[in-house]
């Protein structure tokens, strides 16, 4: 599964605004005030944003981070589950709960660098393999896939944000689908909308709010999972709340998850009194003990895996994130050499572009191919 396009788009080359850093942390916070006020309701993809305000990292890097809990998947799919009596609602729950986990790993609010088109990022395990690829730069969307023996993960996500006046939201875009294989029944679910707050004026936070159904391919199937990340309101009622039931094929809801999407998330039988909940999901707070200034507010899963380890520098392609001049300037807490960096980036991507135009030739996949589309956002 994939994006769409041939990668190129039909915009033009460069954003439709420049904002290049000045170094002064000031200069630069009062330069992008001063341009977002003029920007609100503008795509922001197409806005250049000095690098003081990434993190660094890539979009590809932070949707790798997201499968961090792919134990979840390993239980749905597991012998266990198989032979329990309620087989078909129990490898829901799990792969429901790992629906909901990916939102912990985004809480933080700088922004990553956009991906290059044709950018990868790797990630291997013990028992798992993830790859990813930017497969379209307008718009952008990135595609990505993770196998096990036992089941396979693959997600589609475009990025677009918009600025509200002192907000960025980002509504859902992409869909993600997990391949049982034992029982070969595939499951799929949309996203959320996701806003980041006081932009110019306070604290910056970040919220993950909205609904989706978690639901069988196959339609002749019915159990589904309704999940509700529940949007935040005054004096933070409801912050990280999300709340899930799960229905058995014939329609009967099965078990409940409840909880907190950035720490800790319970289950128990439907009906059941809330005493009788169990845990079944928490999050890992470990912190890197040689923790980066530039890596602040990563968990320790999150800075490993941006470590380009001499194993790592023998063996990913080129195309690798963790490659990326920028980002590897960025890490050490030089913002002049990142910002130019990513200005030559942007330069030769967009030159490879007005080449490819000339010959009449268009961006091809080299990792994944546009098989289908479906559009679950709204599901």
């Amino acid at each position: 599964g994939g994006g769409g396009g041939d990668g190129d788009g039909d915009d033009a080359d460069k954003p439709e605004f420049e904002l290049e850093g000045t170094g002064d942390m000031a200069a630069d916070r009062k330069g992008l005030l001063k341009r977002l006020r003029d920007a609100i309701g503008i795509d922001l993809t197409k806005i250049a944003i000095p690098v003081y305000y990434n993190e660094p990292t890539s979009f590809l890097h932070r949707m790798c981070e997201a499968c961090q809990y792919y134990s979840l998947l390993n239980d749905a799919c597991s012998e266990r589950v198989a032979a329990a009596d309620d087989a078909v609602a129990l490898r829901l729950m799990y792969m429901t709960a790992f629906a909901i986990v990916p939102y912990s790993s985004a809480e933080r609010t700088l922004k990553p660098f956009n991906p290059i088109l044709g950018e990868t990022f790797e990630w291997t395990t013990r028992d798992a393999r993830f790859v990813c690829e930017q497969v379209s730069h307008h718009p952008p969307i990135c595609a990505g896939h993770m196998e096990t023996d036992t089941w396979e993960w693959w997600q589609h996500k475009e990025v677009k944000a918009s600025f509200t006046g002192n907000a960025v939201v980002a509504p859902p875009m992409g869909a993600t689908f997990v391949r049982a294989k034992r029982t070969d029944d595939t499951y799929s679910w949309g996203g959320l909308t996701s806003c980041v707050h006081n932009i110019l004026v306070g604290r910056l936070w970040v919220d993950h709010y909205g609904k989706f159904t978690v639901r069988n391919a196959d339609a002749a199937r019915a159990e589904r999972a309704d999940v509700e990340f529940t949007q935040c309101g005054w004096f933070s009622r409801g912050w990280h709340q999300v709340k899930a039931t799960v229905y058995a094929r014939d329609g009967t809801p099965a078990y409940v998850l409840s909880g907190h999407w950035n720490d800790k998330l319970y289950y128990k039988r439907a009906g059941a009194a809330d005493s009788t909940r169990v845990l079944l999901w928490q999050k890992d707070t470990r912190r890197p003990s040689d923790q980066l200034a530039s890596f602040k507010g990563f968990s320790l899963h999150g800075q490993q895996l941006n470590v380009l380890d001499d194993v790592r520098r023998a063996t990913l392609p080129a195309s690798d994130s963790r490659f990326r001049p920028d980002c590897l300037a960025l890490a050490l807490l030089d913002y002049g050499k990142a910002g130019r960096e990513k200005w030559q980036l942007e330069e030769q991507q967009r030159a490879e572009r007005r080449e490819r135009a000339e010959r009449g030739d268009r961006w091809r996949y080299r990792w994944f191919a546009p098989v289908f589309k479906r559009d679950v956002a709204a599901a």
